[in-house]
């Protein structure tokens, strides 16, 4: 429970994930703003923002040292003094705070956290210290303010004051009414009013007597336009009076403007653009641009489009919000190791190979890329969950001690850049970058204060289908039949149909008792092409024997069908052509996704429902070349699991503490009382499938229609006619 104790920080770290997805749903922190309403325990998710780890990288710190090519040294050692490893860089109230939202920024320090990864391997997580809780982020709530809160309204409050508390307390100037600027002697009286006021994007009309001429200037990019205006010269600068209109263009957001009297006397910050947030700020930060620029770096013409995403600082964590995509939540791409290659279009049926990235600045380096930081989703393994991409560098484990790490390797934070597939189906129109996106990058903190569009030189149509002749309808060329068990599989279908296969028919049965699985696996023998089938059974156990006597029967009464197994194991009797998530390391991978859920009491129907979390966890394998690779991935599933746990063999087994049993052999090894999850090789409790069975109906329509596509070519119109 969020605000208790219980020395990791699993729970905290997944519940983020959920607020987050809700957030970028909603286009609003408005359901955690009301939690914090309900219990202010919530505000201790918050806690990291732009400036977290701030001057961290800055010459003279010791966690990362700049080089003349803008890559940076990440080092073991830290003095804890030079930095915050926690909230912003600056107090709000005399407190340490996070800047009132939970987004990629925050994952990337419980992640840190979680993993003991330096400057964040403190030994004992009870006593560390974060963050103490914004003031007022209650009232943001919309059953509180009245109104929902838009994510760009709250970044801008924050981007003009830091210790913001409500995003909508600025007074605007009236572009109809004229405003007048009255020099008092040592500040600027701006309609009688010495705060700071916004401007719109309309022209304003100022009355400025000739003892109070100004002049107008910022730090920021912006363009001042003067009409109408009386000049005097002074020291060379130019300063203005009389009757007169300004008007500002390709302004950024949050745009101070300062005024200086001719005396040369300066007001800084008076004036802020645009007119909405809050207006509190003690200086201006004018080096904050991250400035992320998209351009379509190839085309394939009626297929779709590459789009390069160009990120020109190093960042430790980078959140990427883009506009012009119409996708929901169930859009989620993993972050491909695959290099991007021009004019070369990606799996279709593999929406994991659509975003790349590419590093550079980094051949100057003694191992060239080699010593580059590692790449990771912030998140999930997903590195983008609808429009929004969250990306993140750190450290990776070079030395484990059984499951845990007892060395870190100290390689380079390289500056990267992205490659985005976009199918011409899903988009044909320029994308944006949000001024939502932000970046947390050991400095001053960076935030998109434009919204940027892509560059594209040319745009393709789709073509439009001649109107005659029609084309002839797609043709059915295979039939596949789904044998699965009575538990819920509504995401492995909706995975299964996330791309449109007209050629392939899909009838999916469900059984409740082996009998019925074997008459369904004889009756759809002649009929079917492809069976997809799933084992509900224990791999050593008689059932699956008999099984797999009834698939070898039906192979050789059709020696042309294929039998895919979506959670058996390829071993050297075999008896499927296709294996779903069938490589050892990946169930190892799955099994400790399981762990991890189980831990935090996530919903599904377990077996044996007495296996709320793990406490002193075991994992018990014995030592094969399989189990080995069962191990690896274990281990790197398990990075994220910070409570106790520790390999042991037979000997070592407790039967007052949980245990992961990882195969069927490993059972032999432990008590008959011994409390067991047993996933892995071993099906009773669950699938290894995992948690994530609308991928897992994906990876299986990517095997089906590679295998198809060899055999399959769509039905081609009939030449028309000169007429036509």
């Amino acid at each position: 429970m969020i605000g208790t104790m219980d020395g990791n920080l699993i729970q905290e770290f997944l519940y983020t994930i959920e607020l987050i997805e809700n957030a970028i749903t909603l286009g609003s922190y408005n359901t955690y703003t009301c939690l914090t309403a309900q219990n202010t325990n919530y505000e201790c998710l918050d806690i990291a923002g732009t400036t977290t780890l701030s001057s961290s990288i800055f010459e003279g710190i010791n966690i990362l040292f700049p080089n003349s090519t803008n890559t940076y040294q990440y080092g073991q050692n830290l003095n804890l003094s030079s930095t915050n490893l926690f909230g912003l860089s600056s107090q709000c109230s005399g407190k340490t705070v996070g800047d009132g939202l939970l987004n990629a920024h925050d994952l990337y320090a419980f992640a840190a956290v979680m993993l003991n990864i330096p400057p964040y391997n403190t030994t004992d997580l009870t006593t560390m210290v974060t963050v103490q809780g914004r003031d007022n982020t209650r009232n943001r709530c919309d059953s509180i303010s009245g109104s929902l809160e838009p994510i760009e309204n709250w970044l801008y409050s924050i981007l003009l004051d830091p210790c913001a508390d409500f995003p909508s307390s600025m007074t605007c100037l009236n572009e109809n009414s004229p405003t007048t600027l009255s020099w008092t002697g040592s500040t600027y009286s701006i309609d009688g009013s010495l705060s700071v006021l916004g401007l719109t994007s309309g022209s304003h009309t100022f009355h400025v007597n000739i003892d109070s001429a100004v002049r107008i200037f910022t730090n920021s990019i912006c363009t001042i336009n003067l009409q109408n205006a009386n000049e005097l010269q002074n020291n060379s600068k130019t300063y203005y009076y009389g009757s007169f209109q300004i008007s500002l263009t390709n302004c950024a957001r949050a745009t101070y403007l300062s005024l200086e009297h001719k005396t040369e006397v300066v007001n800084t910050n008076r004036f802020v653009y645009p007119c909405t947030g809050s207006s509190r700020r003690l200086q201006e930060i004018s080096q904050n641009y991250l400035n992320i620029t998209l351009q379509t770096h190839s085309e394939i013409l009626s297929t779709g489009r590459w789009i390069k995403i160009n990120i020109p600082s190093a960042v430790y964590s980078i959140e990427l919000h883009l506009n012009g995509l119409s996708y929901d939540t169930t859009h989620k791409l993993m972050l491909s190791n695959m290099p991007y290659q021009a004019d070369v279009v990606p799996n279709r049926y593999n929406k994991n190979e659509w975003l790349r990235f590419e590093r550079y600045n980094f051949e100057h380096l003694p191992n060239g890329m080699l010593d580059c930081q590692h790449i990771f989703p912030t998140a999930t393994a997903y590195a983008m969950i609808k429009n929004v991409i969250m990306i993140g560098q750190r450290q990776a484990c070079s030395t484990f001690n059984g499951l845990s790490c007892t060395e870190y390797d100290t390689k380079y934070i390289c500056p990267f850049n992205l490659y985005l597939w976009i199918p011409i189906e899903d988009n044909n129109a320029e994308l944006s970058v949000s001024v939502k996106s932000s970046a947390m990058d050991g400095q001053n903190g960076l935030y998109q204060r434009f919204e940027t569009f892509e560059t594209r030189t040319i745009v393709y149509e789709p073509p439009s289908p001649p109107s005659l002749p029609s084309s002839p309808p797609c043709i059915t060329r295979y039939t596949v039949s789904i044998l699965l068990d009575d538990s819920d599989w509504t995401n492995f279908v909706q995975g299964l149909n996330y791309s449109e296969m007209c050629h392939i028919q899909f009838e999916i049965l469900y059984a409740s008792a082996l009998s019925t699985h074997l008459n369904q696996i004889q009756s759809k023998c002649t009929s079917s092409d492809i069976i997809v089938h799933f084992e509900n059974f224990t791999h050593s156990s008689l059932a699956t024997s008999v099984v797999h006597e009834q698939i070898q029967l039906c192979k050789e009464s059709n020696p042309n069908i294929q039998f895919f197994s979506l959670n058996g194991l390829q071993t050297h009797n075999s008896v499927s052509d296709v294996y779903i998530e069938n490589t050892y390391t990946q169930i190892g991978y799955s099994c400790a996704s399981q762990i991890l859920a189980q831990n935090v009491a996530v919903s599904h129907s377990y077996t044996n429902t007495t296996l709320n979390n793990f406490n002193n966890l075991h994992v018990v394998i014995p030592i094969t070349s399989i189990e080995t690779q069962l191990f690896e991935g274990l281990t790197y599933g398990l990075q994220t699991y910070s409570q106790s746990y520790q390999l042991v063999n037979s000997g070592n087994a407790s039967a007052t503490t949980y245990t992961i049993a990882l195969s069927d052999e490993a059972l032999n090894y432990l008590p008959n009382n011994q409390l067991i999850f047993r996933c892995g090789a071993n099906h009773e409790n669950v699938s290894y499938s995992g948690l994530n069975s609308f991928y897992t109906g994906q990876l299986t329509q990517n095997v089906l229609s590679t295998l198809s596509s060899i055999y399959y070519s769509p039905p081609t119109s009939p030449p028309l006619s000169p007429s036509s």
